[in-house]
């Protein structure tokens, strides 16, 4: 009776490595096997510096194996997998808690929270539109002024939701697997390469921002222009007096 070999695995959310990370990673592996097997998309590669010779700017699915032990990494889209095949082996688990320990301080926290903040944006927005459509078809014409007089504070606070959504919709985006065949040094930034992105919801934000500040000026309910009352001067409220 022989017992059968039990397997470890361990998932992680998306991360973003760098040519430098699975350097580092192979490094790890070949301790345990001189041989591991690379794949990226549809190469097979023969060491970890033919990534660049692939020429995409972005890998989304890495590969890497090696046997006696059998350890796996698959980077997926949404997901990494780290798999060890033989849990009885001490050094191979050793190997395999160190290089689960090195993808998850590569974890980015930053981005989920701003995903977070994004989602309770949209969630306000959603809320708010129909709330301040509701309250104007429900206040009569003749108090309007009431409802009105909040617009200009209620488009800015809808330009900077709008800015927070678009934030979130772009770490979205990125929010998967994102291997970048470059030394961290060498690679483009997050501004650099999400540039378009951001300055379009800056630039929504700006208009929002002034299209609340323009409605100050709009005519009221009545169809008439906004009254301005005029501060009495000194002089006209002394000649007002009776002698």
């Amino acid at each position: 009776m022989k017992s059968l070999s039990q397997h470890i695995e361990r998932k992680l959310p998306p991360l973003k490595l760098y040519l430098d990370d699975i350097e580092c990673i192979v490094e790890k592996l070949r301790s345990l096997s001189p041989n591991v097997q690379i794949q990226a998309g549809d190469y097979r590669l023969d060491d970890v510096v033919d990534l660049v010779d692939i020429g995409a700017k972005v890998i989304r699915q890495l590969y890497l194996e090696i046997n006696q032990p059998l350890i796996t990494l698959r980077l997926v889209h949404y997901a990494c997998i780290l798999t060890l095949y033989n849990k009885g082996d001490v050094k191979a688990y050793g190997i395999f808690e160190e290089v689960y320990n090195y993808l998850q301080s590569k974890i980015n926290i930053t981005i989920r929270i701003g995903i977070a903040i994004g989602i309770v944006a949209w969630v306000l927005a959603l809320c708010l539109l129909p709330g301040l459509t509701l309250a104007v078809w429900l206040t009569p014409f003749g108090k309007l002024d009431r409802v009105t007089r909040f617009f200009p504070a209620l488009y800015v606070l809808l330009g900077v939701l709008t800015c927070f959504m678009f934030l979130a919709v772009i770490l979205y985006w990125n929010f998967h697997t994102t291997l970048i065949p470059k030394k961290k040094v060498e690679a483009p930034s997050f501004w650099e390469r999400n540039w378009n992105q951001i300055a379009v919801a800056v630039l929504i934000a700006v208009i929002s921002f002034s299209l609340g500040w323009l409605s100050r000026f709009l005519p009221g309910p009545s169809g008439a222009p906004p009254q301005i009352k005029a501060t009495p001067s000194p002089a006209s409220s002394t000649s007002a007096q009776p002698k």
